[in-house]
């Protein structure tokens, strides 16, 4: 009877609080830093775009240009076959020219495109050879998307302007926001981009 009395006594005891460890004298505690928010900081350079890419877009444009100046420099489609139509994308674009069409007969018709894609990479470098402009001294400056108000599915105008420090020039290539991301198809000029003027 005596060691029930006595236990209920410290259970009364511990209830009330008069064993319960301070929070600060216990090791085992880890006390939390208050942290403060840190608000942004603006970049130090200013971006030139002077139009904003549609809503939605998860890529920056930037990436697709820096993309084609690494695709020009090289030669090598390899940087800019990341941005190539999908087949899906290919359908979804041109239901009437791909319809009754197999998936492989639609990666022909994307096969195509790449190539005219790769020809015309090859008339800007040799443009640049014979203007004496050395692709490898190029960056890139700016990166324009031009806004259109023809139907979703039409490509738009995306101008590559490029730059040696002393001359700009201005590529321009054909590419489609579609489901969150943005295809190259086609570069739309390769002549008089080098010229001296």
């Amino acid at each position: 009877m005596r060691i029930v009395a006595i236990m209920t006594v410290i259970v009364c005891l511990t209830a009330c609080g008069l064993f319960k460890k301070n929070k600060g004298s216990d090791p085992t505690v880890i006390q939390e830093e208050p942290v403060t928010e840190e608000t942004p900081t603006e970049p130090t350079t200013p971006l030139e775009v002077t139009e904003i890419p549609p809503a939605g877009i998860k890529m920056t444009y930037g990436e697709i240009c820096e993309a084609f100046l690494s695709t020009l420099q090289s030669g090598s489609i390899d940087q800019i076959s990341q941005y190539t139509p999908t087949i899906a994308v290919a359908r979804a674009m041109s239901a009437k020219e791909t319809n009754g069409k197999s998936d492989k007969e639609v990666q022909g018709m994307i096969d195509g495109l790449t190539a005219r894609f790769n020809e015309n990479i090859g008339k800007l470098k040799t443009a640049a050879s014979e203007n004496n402009v050395d692709l490898n001294n190029l960056r890139v400056r700016n990166c324009l998307y031009n806004e259109s108000t023809d139907p979703v599915m039409v490509p738009r105008v995306l101008s590559v302007e490029l730059s040696n420090g002393v001359k700009d020039f201005s590529i321009p290539v054909t590419v489609l926001n579609y489901s969150g991301k943005t295809y190259v198809f086609e570069i739309l000029m390769t002549t008089g981009i080098f010229d001296k003027k």
